[in-house]
């Protein structure tokens, strides 16, 4: 899993900077090659098809949303309330 993740930042780190654009794409061309790396890594052509339009819809969908997967609070009663997953895209 550590070759998914490495290549899925690479690859998202180098499209931001050969296109100059911070934008959705960039996440789900890395996904598609995590994705390849899962099937590399399994042999299986399926599983890098699979693994690829997995990664690259889970990608696709977090820059969608904002990077917040969540807009609420957590209230567990044994903590102070606190924010989800509390993804800030004002960079």
């Amino acid at each position: 899993m550590g070759a998914v993740g490495v290549v899925y930042a690479g690859v998202e780190c180098a499209m931001r900077e050969v296109r100059g654009a911070d934008d959705v794409w960039n996440g789900v061309v890395g996904g598609v090659l995590a994705g390849l790396v899962l099937g590399a890594r399994s042999g299986s052509v399926r599983v890098a098809v699979v693994g690829g339009m997995a990664l690259a819809g889970v990608s696709a969908s977090v820059d969608a949303s904002g990077y917040r997967l969540t807009g609420g609070r957590v209230d567990d009663e044994l903590s102070p309330q606190r924010a989800v997953f509390p993804y800030n895209n004002s960079t």
